[in-house]
């Protein structure tokens, strides 16, 4: 990796703790959820959301913890997941082009709007959308949305 190369892990610790800051100003009052509502199909239901890029799109709730628990991740990109999820940065031995990989692969896994695939964009047919032609805040977004929900989106917009 050169010297001026930004890594995405990187750049999500740093959404992360701008997020944590905002949550910690902000003390809002709420009830707890009982056991009918939190495994209501309400809670799992898809969410539109919106993009950095000023685009509106459904996503699947499916959390990174969820994709490996089910064994979905590739195995070249186990590796990647496990060093996010533990936050070690130094155990597990990853290149930023395994970590730019996984945010692909879960950004495919989460949108509902249209199918996201790895083909060029000039392979796609009606209803599809290359990986490569979304934008790179729209990918970190989603994945950040994947990391850690709905409070994430807040320090995109």
């Amino acid at each position: 990796m050169t010297p001026s190369a930004v890594n995405p892990l990187d750049r999500l610790d740093q959404q992360r703790a701008a997020m944590i800051e905002d949550e910690a100003d902000e003390e809002i009052e709420q009830e707890e959820t009982t056991a009918e509502e939190y495994t209501a199909s309400s809670y799992i239901a898809e969410q539109r959301i919106l993009l950095p890029s000023g685009k509106y799109i459904r996503l699947r709730p499916i959390s990174l913890m969820t994709l490996v628990r089910r064994g979905e991740i590739p195995n070249t990109l186990i590796a990647a997941a496990r060093k996010l999820i533990s936050g070690d940065k130094k155990g597990l031995s990853t290149t930023s082009e395994q970590e730019t990989e996984l945010i692909d692969f879960v950004v495919m896994k989460m949108i509902a709007s249209f199918t996201v695939t790895d083909a060029p964009q000039s392979a796609c047919s009606s209803g599809e959308v290359s990986i490569e032609s979304i934008l790179e805040c729209d990918k970190l977004a989603i994945f950040q949305y994947a990391w850690s929900g709905q409070a994430a989106l807040r320090s995109f917009r």
